[in-house]
């Protein structure tokens, strides 16, 4: 399915879910009318996230490299990565493995981050639980 049909496809979507039915109705729907219901999430998705995006170049690509950028942090959209390979790249020139293994490590990154975080954490919590026990007994 071309880009521009999923962004229409999508839009569409959304259109029936948010105006044309009663609450509950939308998978019933989907149904009826032999979509798969994680399509059309993916679909509905990638319009939120990309649609009002000036990116001409994502009308092109796939369903599953719009999803996959679609789910990538914003800020991680559009600035290049470097993969394994040794090359960089930018998302819309990616294919799906190459966009996962961009997303596995901006997940390592993240979770290295926040284990930075922590112990600092940690430490003002404990001295917090201290303080209080030690109010608690005097």
């Amino acid at each position: 399915m071309a880009g521009e049909a999923i962004f229409e496809i999508g839009r569409r979507l959304k259109h029936v879910k948010e105006h044309g039915l009663a609450h509950g109705e939308f998978g019933d729907w989907l149904e009826s009318i032999e979509i798969d219901r994680t399509l059309a999430t993916r679909m509905m998705r990638i319009v939120d996230e990309l649609g009002d995006a000036k990116y001409a170049t994502w009308h092109n690509l796939s369903q599953r490299v719009l999803y996959e950028i679609a789910t990538l942090p914003p800020k991680d959209r559009t600035r290049g990565h470097m993969l394994s390979s040794g090359a960089t790249k930018t998302p819309d020139e990616m294919n799906v493995r190459e966009l996962r293994e961009v997303k596995a490590t901006l997940k390592v990154e993240r979770e290295a981050r926040g284990r930075k975080r922590r112990p600092a954490h940690r430490k003002r919590r404990t001295t917090t639980m201290l303080s209080a026990i030690h109010l608690c007994t005097i």
